[in-house]
């Protein structure tokens, strides 16, 4: 009798564990099929380091570099370098941004809503900053040149600031106040969307700055230019 009931419970212990094992297995398979496809829809989306928008901040380049041109040929110097500056900062610290998402989706790193939009918070500010100190710590411009790029950067920033609002306010949406954005990938797509559309205002904003400008600049020199 004892025998016989060893070997029942000999034969329930083992069902358990093939039951448990199968179970185990089950599990481990249905997570790397997720995990297969999961890295499968990633490689099959476009790197956010080729997001049009940095095709469109080359092509701006190229566009003040050979195209723009204003009747005072001192402010246009002005206003050029400025331009170009602001475009080469914000393609270099976006692209930087969009590369370094690029590599943490690779390595199926979880990045979260709060981890995205410090990320891109923590950019915005970086980018502002440069902007304000890039004369100043540049030796190809003297003091007096940097007190024109200072004065011509401080009147723009009033015109610029409402898409600096634009894009402040649509990073929270995205990434922190929205649910049509579902992971790390999309919400960046769309906000480096959104600085598209505000690098697109970039000439009109310049144009209403040297319309602003009332004799802020009398008698100043720039690269050889008495304004």
């Amino acid at each position: 009798m004892r025998v016989e009931i060893l070997v029942a419970l000999i034969s329930v212990a083992g069902s358990l564990v093939g039951v448990g094992m199968k179970a185990y297995f089950d599990f481990r398979r249905v997570r790397l099929v997720h995990e297969m496809n999961k890295k499968k829809e990633l490689s099959e989306k476009p790197k956010l380091a080729t997001h049009i928008l940095f095709n469109r901040l080359i092509m701006y380049t190229t566009q003040v570099e050979n195209t723009f041109s204003i009747a005072n040929k001192g402010k246009e110097a002005v206003f050029r370098c400025l331009l170009l500056e602001k475009l080469k900062i914000g393609r270099d610290t976006l692209l930087h941004l969009a590369q370094d998402i690029d590599e943490k989706l690779e390595e199926d790193q979880d990045i979260s809503s709060e981890d995205i939009y410090e990320m891109f918070k923590g950019n915005l500010q970086k980018n502002l900053a440069e902007m304000d100190i890039f004369f100043l710590k540049d030796d190809r411009y003297t003091m007096e040149e940097q007190e024109c790029l200072k004065i011509v950067n401080k009147k723009f920033e009033c015109w610029h600031s409402p898409r600096i609002q634009y894009i402040t306010e649509n990073i929270y949406t995205i990434c922190c106040a929205s649910l049509f954005y579902k992971d790390a990938y999309s919400k960046a797509v769309s906000i480096f969307d959104t600085y598209c559309s505000s690098y697109a205002d970039l000439l009109n904003d310049a144009q209403h700055t040297l319309n602003s400008l009332n004799g802020d600049l009398n008698g100043l020199k720039f690269k050889d230019y008495i304004l």
